[in-house]
This record gives structure tokens, sequence and C-alpha cells, in this order.
């Protein structure tokens, strides 16, 4: 897989000029390359502690535990104000970053958790008067209160990043998740079920808050004597947030329904071994979207006005999302059963077949966050909520006969569907606005993928692997997965392939 930093760093792509935009003696993409390097090793070490860790708690909780959360999650997140408002976009979209700013964004989400929380416990006795048990409404509390916490501090992270000082906000963010594992594992080692996992996420939630704003120390706009909370900029923040905001609804909708589907028609149970695939599934997409989510947006929004250099920047990064996204999706989905097995143990076997239908999950989402990011910083965040409530839609209509009919099968195929449709309608208007074009990028990839998935369904009738131990077996999958997607790859594009390669280490390179 292509490194995480490299997807950072030619998020400037074509910025070789000897100054940057902001008059600061470096390019642009030099400072971006820099600060995805942390950016990378804050990722790369969330993702390992993360995936230890979960590996941790899912031998010690059982499949209703998890299912309790996720459920309690969706909740949340339909009647969670913060991400609806939209207020956290606005502000970082403004090139200007003063302290009445800082002080407005910080009154407004505070303000925004608070009623949040207030709604939840009024949604609480509604829930359980529907059939739900009562312990998930008192998770649904807790997660409220997370949020309040994360609120506080969320003006910091971005604070930090419009600064584009990301080693700040990584090393921060890093630590913090490594240790709020902690207290999760005594929880679960002491009995507390789906409480360790809330747990943890409070523990995130609250030495994030605490460590960004330490490192935001000094900044002009964090001076909290100069804060002021100002009406006229908190209605301009709201009104371009809003539109964000519903965009941020729809993708609520398209990422958490199908928990919904599973958890209600379903069972609690079922929800939980469909949540460890869609989780497993999430991986590829979760590392991607580390960078893509916050140093190609700022990167895009400062490319705006440059036509040229954006639409150099956008085709390079789509290219990097799927010679990383692609291969690892086809060694997930043809090694599902091995990977469960080894990470979960053989009572989690459940998982691997649904695990191979939301591998598409893999692909599609970085590249539906990259297009959503690109029409926020291009000032179109409108195009976020009609694509978005266009996939949401789909999986509406899609999602309830399928899970009916074939429960969480028919659930991971609706989501599938949604994604891959969704994703089409998304890249039409992005060739349209910008000239990047997914359909050439994807092509000669997606002829790779091919291949690879054909001559792996060609040799797994052969006895090759059957007396190999289930390590060896999985090694050897990932192995066949990305080795041959590479070696097709410059196969079929040498000069494109090589020379992308070559750019991306000058980058890095670059003193």
């Amino acid at each position: 897989m292509v490194p995480t930093a490299i997807i950072q760093g030619v998020a400037a792509f074509g910025t070789e000029q000897p100054t940057g935009p902001d008059g600061n003696g470096r390019p642009l993409a030099y400072r971006v390359v820099r600060g995805s390097l942390w950016l990378a090793l804050s990722s790369y070490f969330q993702l390992v502690w993360g995936f230890g860790a979960n590996l941790i708690l899912t031998r010690l909780l059982e499949p209703q535990h998890f299912g309790t959360y996720a459920l309690a999650l969706f909740w949340f997140s339909l009647l969670n104000l913060r991400p609806k408002l939209g207020i956290g976009q606005a502000f970082a979209q403004r090139k200007e970053t003063t302290p009445e700013l800082a002080g407005t964004h910080l009154t407004l989400d505070l303000t925004a958790g608070l009623v949040t929380l207030l709604l939840l416990g009024a949604a609480v006795p509604v829930l359980i008067g529907l059939g739900y048990p009562p312990e998930l409404g008192w998770v649904v509390l807790a997660l409220g209160a997370v949020g309040l916490v994360e609120a506080a501090g969320a003006t910091a992270i971005i604070l930090l990043d419009k600064n584009l000082l990301f080693h700040r906000s990584a090393l921060v963010q890093g630590l913090a998740f490594g240790a709020s594992y902690l207290p999760g594992f005594w929880v679960a080692l002491n009995g507390g079920g789906y409480w360790s996992i809330v747990v943890q996420n409070a523990a995130l939630a609250a030495l994030t808050t605490l460590g960004t704003w330490w490192a935001a120390r000094g900044l002009p706009a964090a001076a909290v004597r100069r804060w002021r909370f100002d009406p006229r900029l908190a209605r301009e923040l709201i009104r371009f947030g809003l539109v964000v905001g519903m965009a941020t609804l729809g993708a609520m909708f398209l990422t958490q329904l199908d928990n919904f589907l599973v958890g209600t028609f379903v069972g609690l149970a079922a929800l939980g071994f469909y949540d460890r695939a869609y989780r497993t599934a999430q991986w590829p997409a979760n590392l991607l979207n580390v960078v893509v989510n916050r140093g190609a947006f700022y990167t895009y929004a400062r490319l705006r006005d440059d036509p040229a250099r954006l639409h150099r920047t956008g085709t390079m990064l789509l290219w990097l999302i799927l010679m990383g996204g692609i291969p690892l999706a086809i060694a997930v989905a043809i090694a599902a059963p091995e990977l469960i097995t080894v990470l979960y143990g053989d009572r989690w076997l459940p998982v691997a077949p649904i695990l191979r239908l939301l591998v598409v999950y893999s692909v599609c989402r970085p590249l539906w966050d990259n297009a959503a990011s690109l029409f926020t910083a291009l000032g179109r965040p409108g195009l976020n909520t009609v694509f978005t409530a266009a996939q949401a839609v789909i999986l509406a209509a899609a999602g309830l006969p399928l899970t009916l009919l074939w429960q969480t099968t028919g659930t991971a195929l609706a989501v599938g569907l949604a994604f891959g449709l969704g994703l089409a309608l998304t890249y039409r208007e992005v060739l349209r606005q910008t000239g990047i074009n997914l359909g050439a990028e994807l092509r000669p990839a997606a002829l790779a993928g091919a291949a690879i998935g054909a001559g792996y369904w060609l040799l797994s009738g052969l006895p090759l692997l059957g007396g190999l131990g289930v390590e060896a077996r999985l090694g050897l999958k990932f192995g066949y997965a990305f080795g041959g997607f590479w070696l097709l790859a410059v196969g079929l594009s040498p000069r494109l392939v090589l020379g992308r390669l070559g750019y991306v280490i000058r980058l890095l390179r670059a003193d």
C-alpha cells in the first residue's frame, strides 16, 4: 500500500515554485509534505495501536455489546446538532483567523453540544417506549456527554490545522488515542461490557481537548483574553455551515442507517457481527481519510483560485487513493476468513462473508470524502448535500427490503449499491467543476484489480494452500494481492506509474 504520508505530501502536486502563497519563503508542497510526515506517523500509530486494542476488546466482549454501542451511536448521531450546524467547516474555510472568530466558534460549538445533551435526555424515554432496552438509553446519554467534551476542543484542532501545524495536532491526537484505551481495557476486564467502549471514547475526548489547547498556546487567535462572541460572525458561520451540515446529516444516514436496520430488524447480536465487519472494512478508508479530510481540504482551499494546480493536485491524489485502496480491498476480500480467524478468533467467523461484501466501502469512502473536501474548499458545500442525500435515498430505498429479505447480507449489498451509484454521480460533477477525471484514473487500476481477482479465482480451486497454517495463508494472500496489483499497474502504464512515484520521492526528499 502507498504510505499515507505520500497522499498528504502530493496534496500540493505541481506547487514547486520557490515561495509559497503565504509568502513564508517555502513552497506549499514543502510545508504540506513535512506536516504530512507527522500526520502519517500519528495515523499509522493510531492504526496499529487501535488495531491491537480492538483485537483485545473484541476477544473480551460479546457481539451484543458491540451491537448495543453501534445502535446507540446511530441515535446519538441522528440527534447530535454539532455536525449538522457545520460551523467547524465554516470556521476552517475562512482565510482570516481572528480571536473573535475563534471565540464565536467555541461558543456556538459548546452551545450546540449542550442542547444536544438535553435533546438526548428527552429522547431516551421515547426510545424505551419504542421497545429498545433501557441500557441503550444510558449509552446514548453518555455519548451526548462525550460530545460536549469534544466540542470544547474542536476550536483548538481547527486553529492548529489552519496554521498547517499538523505535527502538533498529530502528536496530541496520537498520544491521546493510545492512552484512551487503558481505562477501556480495565472496564472490559471487570465485566463492563459495552461501557468499556464508551469509557474509551470519553477518555479520548478529554485527553484530546486538553492536549490540543495546550498545543495551540501562543497562536494569536488562541488568546483567551481577546475572545468575544460576535453575533454577525455567528450568523455567517451558521449560514455557511448549515449547508455543510445538511450534507453531514446525509452522510450520517449513509454510514449509520445500516446499523439501525440490522439492530432493529435483525437483532443486537447480529449487529455486533455486522459492526465488526463494517469496522474492519473501514481500516483502509480510515487510513486514507486521516490525510484526505484534513491536509487535502486546506490545500484545495489555498489552490481554489489556481485551476491548473488544483487539477494536478486532485488528479494525483485520486491516483494515490486508488493505488493504495484497490489492492488492500482485494487482499481483505480474498483473505477474509483467515483475517477474521487470526484477528478475532473462530467464534467471529460469521463476519467474513459480510466483510467481503463491504470491501467496496474501502475504496469508495476515501474517494467520496476527497470529493466532499474539494466541493467545500471551492465554496460549493451544497453539492455535498445533494450527492449525500442521493446516496442516503438509495440506501434507505434498498436497505429495508434487502435487510428484511436477506438480513445482514442484504444490508451489506444495499451499502455497496449506495456508495457505488453515489460515487458515479459525485465524480461526474467533479469532472465538470475541475476537469479531474475519476474514470481515466480508475480504468487502469480497476483492470489490474480485476486481473488479480480473476487470477485468485482460478487458483483457488487448486490445492496450493491446503497444507499451510492460517497465518501463512493470510500472508500469501496479502502478498499476492499487493505484489500482483503493483506489478500489473507498472506493466500496464510504466511511464505514468514510475513518473508519479518519482515525483513523490522528490517531494519527500525536498530540503
